[in-house]
């Protein structure tokens, strides 16, 4: 199943392609909210075909985060996006996405690197890229295109298995329509 992971940011939106692409949409300060646009037809562009998803996972706004609400800016144009292309999405916290990726929901961006180099063998400075492309990593083993990359990957991505058993047949039933 084609599956894309991202990592929301004002700044720099990580996407990991169906294809395995990694690419950042990197956004300059001073242009404000025109940033938000500038997001919006950039990820409509990444999503076209053929890398159009069965299935994006995208990493949810952290609780409690002082800039939840400019990263929900993006999270709203990501979605709306998503819903108009009828893309599937599944949610996931940042803890969630940290304990499966090192085992420790309190791992650092050096931790999430790490763990990336050590499963792909590639050496990715770029945080919201390695995000994303642990995203796509999750989702594909979610819907059972890949073993766990880890033996302790199930027990941390348990507490996804209700609202990606709902999802999985909307999954299917947009796929049955195209």
């Amino acid at each position: 199943m084609k599956v894309m992971g991202i990592d929301p940011s004002l700044n720099s939106t990580g996407l990991a392609l169906c294809d395995g692409t990694l690419l950042t949409l990197k956004q300059k300060a001073a242009d404000g909210d025109y940033r938000l646009t500038k997001i919006r037809c950039a990820f409509i562009s990444a999503i076209g075909h053929p890398n159009r998803p069965a299935l994006a996972v995208i990493e949810d706004l952290p609780k409690n985060a002082m800039g939840a609400g400019i990263t929900g800016q993006v999270q709203g144009i990501l979605r709306e996006v998503m819903q108009d292309y009828r893309i599937p999405y599944l949610k996931v916290s940042p803890a969630t996405l940290k304990k499966a990726a090192t085992n420790s929901g309190r791992a650092d961006k050096a931790q999430m690197r790490a763990a990336w180099l050590e499963y792909s063998g590639e050496d990715n400075p770029r945080d919201d890229e390695v995000d994303a492309a642990w995203m796509r990593v999750l989702g594909q083993y979610l819907v059972g295109d890949i073993e766990a990359p880890a033996p302790h990957w199930e027990a941390a991505v348990a507490n996804l298995r209700p609202a990606f058993d709902k999802l999985k047949l909307g999954a299917q039933q947009w796929i049955s329509q195209s």
